[in-house]
């Protein structure tokens, strides 16, 4: 994941996406799903994956319905 980190901060988000999709390999606990989940939608957006991120955002939301940065960030993708 940290490598994930060092690439988004970079402006590689592509590179991010792939790092933290490779997180997901790996046994996680819910709230490391929902961290890496939140990560990985952050960094296709920022790549211009809206519909990719998008996905990934309602299987965080699934997990915590609660997770304000997830949710804020949906509405950003879908224009609200």
């Amino acid at each position: 994941r940290a490598l994930g980190d060092i690439a988004l901060q970079s402006g590689r988000a592509l590179d991010a996406a792939a790092m933290y999709r490779k997180t997901f390999t790996f046994p996680q606990s819910p709230t490391e799903r929902v961290q890496n989940g939140y990560l990985l939608s952050l960094a296709l957006s920022r790549a211009g994956k809206g519909d990719e991120a998008s996905g990934e955002l309602l299987k965080v939301l699934a997990i915590r319905p609660d997770f304000q940065p997830a949710a804020e960030l949906l509405g950003k993708i879908r224009g609200r």
